[in-house]
């Protein structure tokens, strides 16, 4: 089935020679293909004319240049109306729209006392359907490949009727209209876009016949980058924790809000806070005292979080411990005094220790002991008979301490020791000097046993 057809004829400058004689070519478009195929005749136009050909005839019918044979052999034709075919053939015309047909047949005879030496037809015809649009592309794929870089490739088929000239492409940023315009005859192009935008992309197929359908990619968005890491401080004022961080901002590294974590006396992270993204400092109070806070942060954003900034640590001091009350000195034995106390222990003023010091006659107080915190009386064990001994205590945790006041003053009285069998007493001794009876304490300690001293 022919797409588009027709003929033509020869007109002679003598209309009785045109009237009788002369050629026809009829021509179609073979379906599906750019090819158009042509028959020429020789026409004896009326039923007188006739023709006695001697010799053979030849000529050529030319399709935009190409080119094929007519013939005619030497013969009676006639006296009749008829049509004699002289040549066919098929060309090839690409992808014109606009063709050329031309014929031209060698005669050199005289018809009916006219001389005719040629006859010839041609016709310039316009081949509306010789092409259509092109098939749409199909597989259109973007990518990301890495960076801002964008990469977009498709696949396309042609056929004889639909062929391709080049490709136009446009695109759409986040879900915006689609505008630009590029035109490529290949079948993939590159181009960048920005951080965080998202991006699809159409296509269609041209050529002089029109355009294809849009084809159109999926959707890609590129990526932010994640956030830089924080840069992390802290200090502390009672039970109060503040922290501060700095950080480098850019807009291809957006911030949604930081993440703070938080570990206490190196137990496991756990999550604190979420400050904004503006944040730069936050205030972790109603700590506990004696415990050591340890914390980190990391920012977090479109494109992922940031590493985690060092780790800062804080402890909370304990405070100094309420003082020592209710220091007593007590005489238990010749060789013996007996220190006692009270204390008032809290959370946050726990005691963990006491340090006994001790002056004797009157002396620089030295210390002499350490008792733990749960403790509330001491033995001193080391005094001397005719010496006087006072005493304070001093509560000991791990970041303070605090002082009591001063005990009682006490004399162990100098003499003789005599145990009754249950205590001991001291019974003073005089020595005549020779003038006088003195008042001598004839048994001293020296910190292991007893020993006269005359």
């Amino acid at each position: 089935m022919a797409v588009k057809s027709g003929s033509f004829r020869s007109v002679h400058s003598n209309p009785e020679v045109d009237e009788g004689w002369g050629i026809r070519v009829d021509w179609e478009q073979l379906n599906d293909s750019y090819r158009v195929h042509t028959k020429t005749y020789l026409e004896l136009r009326q039923s007188w004319s006739d023709l006695r050909l001697n010799n053979d005839r030849s000529g050529t019918t030319t399709i935009n240049g190409t080119s094929h044979s007519l013939f005619l052999p030497a013969s009676d034709y006639g006296p009749a109306r008829m049509d004699i075919l002289i040549g066919e053939g098929t060309v090839d015309v690409g992808s014109a729209k606009t063709i050329t047909i031309s014929s031209v047949f060698n005669m050199e005879w005289t018809l009916r006392g006219y001389s005719v030496t040629q006859f010839s037809a041609s016709d310039s015809i316009t081949l509306e359907s010789i092409m259509e649009a092109p098939n749409a592309p199909t597989g259109v794929s973007l990518s990301n490949p890495s960076g801002t870089s964008l990469s977009l490739s498709w696949s396309h088929s042609t056929t004889s009727l639909r062929p391709v000239d080049d490709f136009e492409v446009q695109r759409s940023v986040n879900g915006g209209a689609y505008s630009g315009v590029t035109t490529t005859s290949s079948k993939s192009i590159t181009g960048s876009g920005s951080r965080g935008s998202s991006y699809q992309y159409r296509v269609r197929a041209r050529n002089a016949a029109g355009s294809s359908a849009w084809a159109y990619s999926n959707t890609v968005t590129i990526p932010y980058l994640p956030p830089n890491t924080p840069s992390l401080s802290s200090s502390q004022s009672g039970t109060t924790a503040d922290l501060s961080w700095s950080i480098t901002t850019s807009s291809d590294r957006p911030i949604d809000n930081f993440y703070i974590d938080r570990r206490v006396n190196g137990g496991s992270w756990a999550h604190l806070t979420s400050p904004a993204s503006g944040s730069r400092s936050y205030t972790n109070s109603g700590l506990t005292r004696g415990s050591t806070y340890e914390y980190r942060i990391k920012a977090q954003g479109p494109g992922g979080d940031s590493g985690w900034s060092g780790i800062v640590s804080e402890r909370i001091p304990y405070l100094p411990p309420t003082a020592p009350s209710d220091v007593s000195v007590s005489r238990s034995a010749y060789n013996r005094f007996a220190l006692t106390w009270g204390a008032a222990p809290t959370s946050d003023r726990p005691i963990d220790s006491f340090d006994i010091y001790r002056s004797v006659n009157g002396g620089s107080f030295s210390k002499i002991a350490n008792v733990s915190g749960s403790t509330r009386s001491y033995n001193d064990d080391t005094v001397e008979l005719g010496k006087t001994y006072q005493y304070y205590v001093v509560a000991i945790n791990v970041d303070a301490s605090t002082q009591s006041s001063n005990s009682n003053a006490l004399t162990n009285p100098a003499g003789v020791p005599i145990t009754n069998g249950s205590v001991w007493n001291i019974y003073p001794v005089y020595v005549y000097d020779g003038t006088n009876w003195v008042y001598r304490p004839v048994y001293v300690y020296n910190g292991t046993v007893w020993h006269w001293r005359g």
